[in-house]
């Protein structure tokens, strides 16, 4: 690395070794397509040969000087308390055990993740969530942050992907706080009648008039607005996420504002925001 980190804990998780630390971030060498994400914030986690350092939304930053690096999720989630031994290796373990003691670490117990780095499950459709787990299992699913967090798990079985899938979508979903009043009428024009002039459908057409999802689309109602955002990037920017065909499509011609503009809407999905 060049530069040498001063370890204050270090942990183990299914994915290598947890090093909390101080590290000079620009240490590290971002892939130049995703030097755009920049942020000053940062996990740590060894992974074989070397170090990822990976932004809230799960891409490479640079350059951002001296940064607290955490392992695995930010401040207020115990995704460093991990452990290997729970299942996750293990054919025999039920699916429900490693959903209530793996994935919750990141997700939440009720899935209801705290970090907006790691998506909310509860109320996610089981066929997509069945249908995600495949694609990280194949290693299919390659954006920067399924591919850190969610290759390790490519030893689940088909029975255990179906448990972990209706464990979670049997949750109940959760709503996000509403914020900007302005930002979150943007955002329900944009999900209830797309953008005509740029060809941008519907949100609702293919995730339900309430957000619900429904068979391969996600639930998008109480979703992290900041989760929401990185994936509409990456579906737009990269072919990191199979069967992402028609989202490519539909983001193409979306601004940064359109995005976070239906981002704010979806996390609080307000009944009415125009009053």
């Amino acid at each position: 690395m060049g530069k040498k980190l001063t370890a204050r804990k270090t942990s183990a998780t299914p994915f290598g070794r947890c090093i909390h630390g101080v590290l000079p971030v620009s240490a590290m060498k971002a892939p130049p397509d995703q030097s755009e994400y920049a942020g000053s914030e940062a996990v740590f986690l060894r992974l074989g040969n070397g170090p990822r350092i990976l932004s809230p939304g799960g891409l490479v930053m640079k350059n951002v000087g001296q940064a607290i690096i955490l392992c695995a999720v930010f401040a207020g989630t115990a995704c460093h308390d991990l452990e290997p031994s729970r299942g996750v290796n293990n054919p025999s373990a039920p699916g429900r055990t490693i959903a209530e003691q793996v994935c919750s670490k990141c997700h939440g117990v009720t899935g209801v993740s705290r970090s907006p780095a790691f998506p909310k499950l509860a109320g996610q459709p089981r066929e997509y969530l069945v249908a995600q787990l495949t694609d990280f299992k194949t290693r299919a699913r390659s954006d920067p942050h399924g591919k850190t967090f969610m290759w390790d798990f490519a030893r689940l079985t088909d029975a255990q992907i179906n448990e972990i899938a209706y464990y979670f979508s049997s949750l109940p979903a959760i709503l996000g706080k509403p914020g900007d009043r302005a930002l979150m009428n943007q955002g329900r024009a944009i999900f209830e009648s797309g953008l005509a002039s740029k060809g941008v459908p519907a949100c609702s057409a293919c995730h339900g008039e309430n957000g619900e999802g429904m068979g391969l689309f996600p639930r998008l109602a109480g979703q992290h607005a900041d989760y929401v955002v990185a994936q509409l990037r990456i579906f737009q920017r990269t072919d990191d996420r199979p069967r992402g065909a028609t989202m490519k499509t539909a983001t193409q011609q979306m601004s940064e504002q359109d995005m976070h503009a239906v981002a704010a809407f979806l996390e609080a999905f307000p009944k009415n925001t125009r009053q």
